[in-house]
């Protein structure tokens, strides 16, 4: 029912973002007479906060094709593990005929991948890219994306 909502909500306001970004246009070109009105550069900027905040973004592939494991080249493919109208759970599958890497990959510890504003587009040009972020020990996420810490039977060592 949520994702049906959701759907409707950016279904309607999809003609108010094309029509933000015509305005914003009219507002900045600047053979336009609005352009030299008093606060048209607000304007602008206000209807294209608008338009962008209205306008459905492509999610950015990952583009992990392979990986070094001890300086041998490993193939990588994404396989969707759980499609929910929200989210995809990938996993990345490495595969290898060599068999000392592969031996030293079944040793490797699982990881979590949590794309960083998951949803909003990464861009490339201004230097994002999804990297694992390092995690304290004894720190996870619970289902309900809260950090918690995790309880120990002994105390924290002094500082």
């Amino acid at each position: 029912m949520l994702y049906q909502l959701y759907e409707t909500q950016r279904a309607l306001m999809a003609p108010f973002s094309e029509f933000a970004s015509a305005s914003a246009k009219l507002y900045s070109h600047p053979l336009s007479p609005f352009t030299h009105t008093p606060l048209a550069q607000r304007i602008s900027a206000g209807l294209d906060l608008m338009h962008r905040l209205a306008k459905e973004y492509e999610k950015p592939e990952f583009g992990i094709k392979s990986v070094k494991v001890d300086g041998v080249d490993v193939a990588v493919q994404e396989q969707v593990v759980l499609e929910k109208p929200f989210c995809r759970l990938i996993r990345f599958k490495r595969f290898t005929d060599n068999p000392v890497a592969l031996a030293d990959m079944k040793n490797h510890p699982v990881v979590l991948l949590v794309a960083p504003l998951s949803g909003q587009p990464l861009d490339p040009a201004a230097g994002h890219r999804a990297q694992p972020a390092a995690r304290p020990q004894g720190v996870h996420h619970g289902l309900d994306g809260r950090t918690q810490r995790a309880r120990r039977s002994r105390p924290f060592p002094p500082e």
